[in-house]
């Protein structure tokens, strides 16, 4: 045989110290001494591996021999490390129940081995006599002892400590390694100016367990290098998709990082197991760790904790009390990737910190944002108790000063011209004076002209300009009530667009109600619920539904089966809904034309973007200017890919009132009179203004709202009568019929609208009386067909219970619902 390949491998049971032992996690987590684990525990958190290794290889078996230690570490043939016992004491009565995969081969060398013992315990007590305080575990520990640097050398950062006991004459001692102990460094100081600027492939290369934190304008390709960095982890860095977590802040974030994964994959880029990784919204991230907590560890929640009866700020408030006491919950992933960390500000911010600050040494992250898009510290202002953007910063420099501090400079979405001219703008909010920001903000002022057409008579004609053979519009305001305003004007010339909701929580689409509301077996497998998709959707085809079953089944734990009960799937929907299928209502087709505020507008880019004059006007002005603001408009400026314009909109238009909810939301209102002003409009759509289980009061209401109903559906709210609730109550019902009740409003929508009036009138602190509150409202919209599911008493009438869990048909509405004259 001549082949010159070779068949030995080389491999080597020793790994240097690459830094200081404190720094060097991948030689930490070498280590698989039982002694040297027990004081690495008490310094250090373990990996998984070595955590089961400690559990039985530190605990000597009472029934095996003095010194035998039978749990060990192997390789099995796939690869992966497992944990086993190895004893062959078969007199041992609890033998047959440890080595179930006793082979008797292993007592033939077994006894070869004995037969070596003697020699072994004559070196064993020579090394005993040359030193005989010193036993295993004391030997394990002064390798992490925290000794104190030696002060022969001022000059050096780092001493080196000789052991006593280490004899080079005797040649069956290992000379043991010296350890280098660092002097404490001085504390360096970390902000964005001190941020080196890098490529994408150093961030992408870098390995798994690195931890970085990149600062990366708009444009500078975060998310596709969050894609790569997925896919080298996974195809170069041996790490298991399923150990991988990324944290988005929107759902739509969640979807673009699926789907271009997704095409990875068709390309032959990255196998299928990327289907593995876990891509979350924090609000998904944390009603899935509550879920798995309720049913595995109940000891860790609060007394009487029920997850459905928890909003998502309360789920994300308790996750973080958990994380924060519990310091291995995330022990198996080896890598967590959190996108658009500028947002994260108050519960959400607390919960990254208690996430990150609690991971063990072998578990990497890479932290992406952009300081310079911060926008919700709005949130924080009145309310010192709650973390701000900034504040999560300094905790993170703080908690993390050996991370990797990375800038992403090169903007690759605009066009060099444009992209260019917002460079010394975003100097200027980094790092400028309020003056070079002002300035900034004029320079560019000039370069953006105004739009031909006017957004109150804005046709379909007029958006033909923009859309068209796949290219998208984006009209961005600066406030919600002004994009809810411009949306109305597009309904009423029946323009279609998507009116940008926001960060409210994701509802699940329409077509999971349609499909179990009227099916009737307790269980289901995909055979039955294709067939039944396609009686109640046959337009959508065999694939659509597939596909929507396979949604349904991601949300379920453990082993795949052939058919689940239907109880489980809706269980699931509940706690564990991470496909965005699941989310998909009607077609599922996605509008050219996009109405929103700036701040949900963030993270989307567009080919052309109309934005509201007075954004950046006032920047320009230095009697207007503010950091924060000049931030809101550095987002509008960056969302284009082609073509920015400026629209005007009129004074009484541009007047909002702006009310302040208890969770930090924010809602808008306007007023109407000279001499007695009064509430004019209300801004509606926040996910508590309806009473859900209103809207299957009985079977009619349902089967209507199936049947009847659609997305843009034309809406009035109308007046309940006074003691109909303790609270003022509005009917929800078509514009073009106003007796067929489709639901009512909730405590909370008059809650809101009160505090609106009261901010209206002078900041009034007295209740306001019922005969103030507006008789009807209209210009108010359907958003979306929804399915709502419930586990808890009482249950609709109209809703389909299977087991303990039910689930009905139901709306979302939207508008800025203006005040109907004629009854006002």
């Amino acid at each position: 045989m001549n082949s010159k390949i070779s068949t030995v491998a080389y491999r080597s049971n020793l790994y240097p110290v690459e830094k200081n032992i404190s720094e060097d996690s991948i030689f930490r987590s070498q280590i698989h001494d039982p002694f040297s684990l027990e004081v690495l525990k008490k310094q250090y958190t373990l990996t998984p591996l070595q955590e089961k290794e400690y559990q039985h290889a530190s605990t000597h078996c009472a029934y095996a021999a003095k010194n035998d230690y039978p749990w060990g570490t192997i390789r099995d043939p796939e690869h992966h490390e497992q944990v086993v016992c190895r004893c062959l004491n078969a007199k041992c009565i609890y033998f047959h129940r440890c080595r179930p995969d006793f082979d008797p081969d292993e007592l033939t060398i077994f006894d070869e081995n004995k037969k070596a013992q003697p020699a072994i315990e004559r070196l064993e007590k020579t090394a005993q006599d040359k030193d005989p305080e010193e036993g295993n575990a004391s030997a394990a520990a002064k390798l992490f002892a925290d000794q104190k640097p030696s002060q022969n050398h001022p000059g050096n950062t780092d001493s080196t400590f000789p052991d006593k006991t280490s004899n080079t004459e005797d040649p069956f001692i290992v000379p043991k390694s010296v350890l280098t102990v660092p002097k404490s460094a001085v504390a360096k100081k970390i902000d964005f100016s001190s941020f080196t600027e890098t490529t994408q492939d150093q961030i992408i290369d870098a390995e798994p367990p690195e931890r970085s934190i990149i600062n990366a304008g708009p444009g500078t390709g975060k998310t596709w290098t969050l894609i790569e960095k997925i896919i080298y982890m996974i195809n170069e860095g041996q790490v298991e998709a399923q150990n991988i977590l990324v944290l988005c802040f929107s759902r739509s974030a969640v979807e673009v990082v699926q789907n271009r994964l997704s095409c990875a994959a068709e390309t032959g880029r990255i196998g299928y197991e990327w289907q593995d990784v876990d891509v979350r919204t924090f609000d998904s991230f944390s009603t899935y760790m509550l879920a798995w907590i309720q049913d595995n560890h109940p000891e860790l929640l609060p007394r009487n904790f029920l997850l459905e009866a928890c909003n998502y700020n309360q789920r994300i408030k308790t996750a973080t009390s958990i994380f924060q006491r519990k310091k291995d919950m995330l022990a198996d992933y080896e890598h967590i990737i959190v996108d658009e960390v500028q947002d994260l500000v108050g519960n959400r911010a607390e919960l990254v910190l208690a996430m990150l600050k609690g991971l063990p040494d072998t578990c990497g992250f890479t932290i992406l944002g952009d300081s310079c898009q911060a926008l919700y510290d709005y949130m924080t202002e009145d309310d010192p108790s709650v973390m701000s953007s900034t504040q999560f910063y300094q905790e993170f420099f703080k908690s993390f000063p050996n991370a990797n501090y990375y800038a992403l400079t090169e903007n690759h979405r605009q066009d060099d011209t444009f992209g260019q001219l917002t460079i010394p703008y975003r100097k200027a909010i980094l790092a400028g004076t309020p003056q070079d920001r002002v300035s900034a903000a004029g320079h560019l002022l000039t370069h953006i002209h105004q739009t031909p057409v006017k957004l109150t008579q804005f046709s379909r004609n007029d958006a033909l300009q923009y859309v068209g053979q796949g290219n998208t519009l984006g009209i961005l305001t600066r406030t919600n009530g002004q994009a809810l305003q411009i949306s109305a004007w597009l309904q009423n010339a029946d323009v279609p667009h998507a009116l940008n909701r926001g960060l409210g929580s994701p509802t699940l689409g329409d077509w999971i109600a349609r499909v179990f509301c009227d099916y009737e077996n307790e269980s289901i497998d995909e055979s039955a619920f294709v067939t039944k998709h396609l009686a109640v959707f046959p337009e959508a085809g065999y694939e659509i539904a597939r596909m929507r079953w396979m949604a349904l089944v991601s949300t379920q734990l453990g082993e795949t089966r052939n058919r689940y009960e239907v109880a489980n799937l809706l269980k699931g929907l509940l706690r564990n809904a991470n496909e965005p299928l699941l989310y998909e209502s009607g077609t599922g087709n996605k509008h050219a034309i996009t109405v929103s505020n700036i701040h949900r507008a963030k993270g989307k880019e567009f080919d052309s973007v109309i934005v509201i004059d007075d954004v950046i006007e006032a920047m320009a002005n230095p009697d207007t200017e503010s950091l924060l603001e000049h931030k809101v408009c550095y987002v509008a400026l960056t969302r284009p890919k082609k073509k920015i314009e400026r629209a005007a909109i009129s004074r009484k238009d541009k007047q909002i009132y702006i009310t302040r909810n208890d969770d930090q939301s924010k809602r808008c209102s306007k007023a109407g009179g000279f001499g007695k002003r009064y509430i004019s409009h209300f801004e509606v759509g926040s996910d508590t203004d309806l009473d859900i289980h209103s809207l299957a009061v009985d079977l009619d209401l349902q089967q209507r709202i199936r049947r009847d109903a659609y997305s843009g559906m034309r809406l009035k709210l109308i007046k309940c009568p006074e003691d109909t609730r303790p609270y003022v109550v509005y009917q929800i019902v078509p514009e073009d019929n106003e007796k067929a009740v489709l639901g009512y409003t909730s405590k909370s929508f008059a809650q809101e609208l009160e505090k609106a009036i009261q901010h209206i009138y002078n900041n009034m602190r007295s209740a306001v009386q019922y005969g103030i509150y507006p008789h009807a409202f209209c210009d108010v919209y359907i958003h979306d067909i929804t399915t709502c599911i419930s586990g808890m008493s009482p249950v609709p009438a109209g809703a389909k219970t299977f087991g303990d869990i039910s689930i009905w048909s139901g709306i979302t509405i939207t508008g800025f619902a203006a005040v109907d004259k004629d009854t006002y």
